[in-house]
């Protein structure tokens, strides 16, 4: 029941009282780019999207809620459909902070992956120093006004895919 309710106000905050707006998209026409750019500033304030999530054999499906703090304070929560949270986490341009991350998942290399692409996909910069182990393509198509409607991350190195797709955003 506690689960409901927190999708219940996880939704509510996101889509709140606002009118829609779809059609202010790039026309139809598709963009696709291996280095983002940093969408995520300006007005933009929130977004929801719908994400699947693999890492090796596992599938996780759920929504991702990304909301601007401030000006370069970022808070980035994945939730499954029942609720249970997966990960919460932080992002500023120079720190990075684990507010939450569910135990099976909490492994080194896979916060440093989230923590690099993460900061990549919000910001556009890359980490100084990064390992080269964690290489990760990342694709963007579609846009709607600043944020893009369908994002890939994928690593070859160790078998993550992460797919999202816009659903809103203020």
């Amino acid at each position: 029941m506690r689960t409901f309710l927190y999708v219940s106000i996880l939704l509510a905050l996101v889509t709140g009282c606002s009118p829609s707006k779809k059609g202010s998209g790039s026309g139809g026409k598709t963009v696709k780019d291996t280095m983002p750019l940093p969408c995520y500033s300006g007005s933009f304030e929130k977004a929801l999207f719908k994400v699947t999530l693999d890492i090796r054999e596992q599938n996780m499906t759920g929504f991702l809620l990304l909301k601007k703090l401030s000006d370069s304070i970022f808070r980035m929560v994945f939730a499954n459909e029942i609720g249970m949270t997966l990960f919460d986490l932080g992002f500023s341009k120079g720190k990075f902070e684990v507010h939450y991350l569910f135990d099976p998942m909490n492994k080194k290399i896979l916060v440093k992956l989230f923590e690099k692409d993460f900061r990549y996909l919000i910001f556009g910069v890359l980490m100084p120093g990064s390992n080269p182990y964690l290489k990760t393509q990342m694709d963007q198509e579609g846009r709607q006004g600043e944020v893009p409607e369908n994002i890939t991350i994928s690593n070859p190195r160790i078998p993550v895919i992460l797919k999202m797709r816009l659903l809103s955003h203020e």
